[in-house]
């Protein structure tokens, strides 16, 4: 049973966007595909060091869920946490996201490692969770769903909505006295185009 995997691919929108996707622990259920919700667990609903939440797990027609805490938050480039050993499940497993932005787009990588793992607890689930004993396909299936959500997200349509206005203000105020080629002399500024259209789908 590999004891590590991770997977990663290139988003095509700002980190921040996906960052308002990963860091937001009830929207898990929208890009996993073993955990089907989270919910917080406390008195802290905000991804800082130390909060917990509780997600509920499902593969084939096995059902269980996990408590974890956050351990490191550095928005919005990386986040890390860890399952907290409980009652029949003795193991703990470090996940970590980490975004870098890269050539207008961003490159993510979902990552984990065992921490601490019985052998017995190991053996079965090798035998009764087969999917387990590798996990990189279901790293990477997780990445291309939050691939389509953060591409598609409102939150990415607004933030490039609000570049592509600040590039047409600053091309405007930069053209801005200039007289029209063919007609020099007149000083007639070129008019500054309009904000953009930016339309999203949930």
């Amino acid at each position: 049973m590999k004891r590590t995997c991770s997977a990663e691919t290139v988003i095509d929108a700002p980190a921040e966007a996906i960052w308002a996707v990963v860091c937001d622990v009830t929207r898990v259920g929208e890009w996993s595909g073993e955990c089907r919700g989270c919910s917080w667990v406390g008195g802290v609903r905000a991804p800082i060091p130390g909060a917990r939440f509780r997600g509920a797990n499902r593969r084939s027609w096995l059902r269980w869920t996990r408590l974890s805490e956050i351990i490191t938050v550095n928005e919005p480039v990386q986040l890390n946490w860890r399952t907290i050993p409980s009652g029949p499940y003795p193991d703990s497993v470090e996940w970590q996201i980490d975004l870098a932005p890269e050539n207008g787009s961003t490159r993510v990588r979902e990552s984990f490692t065992v921490l601490t793992m019985p052998r017995l607890m190991e053996w079965l689930l090798w035998a009764v969770v087969p999917a387990h004993r590798d996990r990189t396909h279901d790293l990477e299936s997780d990445l291309k769903r939050l691939k389509n959500l953060a591409e598609h997200s409102r939150v990415t349509a607004l933030f490039l909505g609000t570049l592509n206005n600040a590039a047409f203000a600053a091309l405007a105020a930069g053209r801005r006295g200039r007289p029209r080629a063919g007609r020099p002399g007149r000083g007639r500024a070129d008019r500054a185009p309009g904000p953009v259209r930016v339309e999203a789908h949930l």
